[in-house]
């Protein structure tokens, strides 16, 4: 992972590379954003940075030996952690992240954006909660006293300390007096579930989320046309974890469907509900979740409209003849309603409840609430 491939967040990369090269590196740093940010990504280019035998002045070169094993995160000086649940061969106490290293390369080098959710959705189908736990802490402190094997510097990126809990307290005095040449990135999205103490001896870095035109050049890159749905970027609120999943869904055209859904519902005839509900009863969970945070990302920016007669920025012209089509139906109290149910629904849909049933039964409330 190198700087160039994070758009953005210029003065950040600045930072971090003016750290390195005045050999100023914090010990121990806080890379804090929200789900979806260049956080863990951010981190990933920083150590590759720091590693580069030949350092250039806006980012690693690329191409030295020690570049090429970062980019496979290979390099025997950077260590990582992050939360697991049980191995199927080892008892929860004795499970390290060691244990589930390969899925989580694959994971990151395939999408260095991925959320915590993709990630437990990697490695388990249980509801079993993730931890980073005692012995995982034992082995971060037996790992970084030891002497590095080909960089000036060792290096431990934590993913999702979170998760770390009480646990944390026994890395206190790492975090606070780490051996020489050692850097610790926490990688995190949460403050507020890190231990005051944890937090207290962290250098903080703020990751803000992408913007709209950011998103796109990285949807761009990996799909390599110019031509975006601008309704996966809307959608996707700064998260460009979302915006892959969304551009990776089969389906598209939320805008058009919903507005024939709502029409539906409003004449609630129950064999094209039925017919309805069948179709989307096809499409798995995240598809499903999808349409209907849109449909909320919709409601928001139409009832914004309706206030104020002014389009928000993250709306687009095919959205707005939607919205002009629907305003004869829809007023404040109705979309209100609608959006408490449409939020509910999302909780029913992680619920694995019956999707038919889930939809059938939504849509003759919408259609009794557009009919008041």
């Amino acid at each position: 992972m190198r700087f160039e491939t994070i758009p953005g967040k210029v003065e950040i990369k600045k930072q971090l590379i003016q750290s390195a090269q005045s050999e100023k590196i914090p010990h121990a740093q806080l890379f804090l954003g929200k789900e979806g940010s260049a956080a863990l990504a951010m981190a990933l280019a920083f150590s590759t940075y720091i590693h580069c035998t030949d350092k250039k002045e806006e980012d690693s070169c690329g191409i030295c030996p020690a570049c090429l094993k970062s980019s496979k995160m290979m390099h025997p000086d950077t260590h990582f952690a992050f939360p697991v649940v049980k191995s199927e061969t080892k008892k929860r106490e004795d499970t390290t992240s060691e244990d589930f290293i390969l899925p989580f390369k694959n994971l990151i080098l395939s999408n260095p954006f991925a959320s915590f959710k993709q990630w437990i959705e990697t490695i388990t189908t249980s509801t079993a909660r993730p931890n980073i736990n005692v012995k995982e802490t034992n082995l971060i402190s037996q790992r970084l006293s030891l002497q590095s094997f080909e960089s000036d510097y060792k290096i431990l990126i934590m993913w999702m300390p979170e998760y770390l809990g009480r646990e944390g307290n026994r890395l206190l005095k790492l975090i606070e007096e780490p051996p020489d040449k050692t850097v610790i990135l926490l990688v995190a999205e949460d403050s507020e579930l890190l231990l005051p103490t944890v937090l207290s001896r962290c250098q903080i870095t703020k990751i803000p989320l992408f913007t709209n035109k950011e998103i796109k050049s990285v949807l761009q890159r990996i799909t390599g046309s110019t031509n975006i749905d601008e309704s996966v970027i809307n959608l996707s609120a700064g998260n460009i974890s979302r915006a892959i999943e969304l551009l990776k869904s089969e389906d598209d055209g939320y805008g058009s469907m919903l507005y024939d859904w709502l029409r539906l519902c409003y004449k609630s005839h129950p064999e094209d509900i039925t017919r309805f509900c069948e179709d989307i009863a096809r499409w798995n969970q995240e598809q499903q979740r999808n349409f209907i945070e849109y449909g909320l990302h919709f409601l928001r920016a139409f009832h914004y409209w309706y206030f104020s007669q002014t389009w928000t920025d993250d709306i687009s012209e095919s959205e707005k003849d939607i919205a002009f089509k629907m305003k004869s139906i829809l007023n404040f109290d109705k979309i209100i309603s609608i959006e408490e149910l449409l939020n509910e629904a999302i909780t029913h849909i992680y619920r694995n409840a019956n999707s038919k049933i889930l939809f059938f039964s939504l849509s003759l409330e919408i259609g009794y609430l557009l009919k008041s």
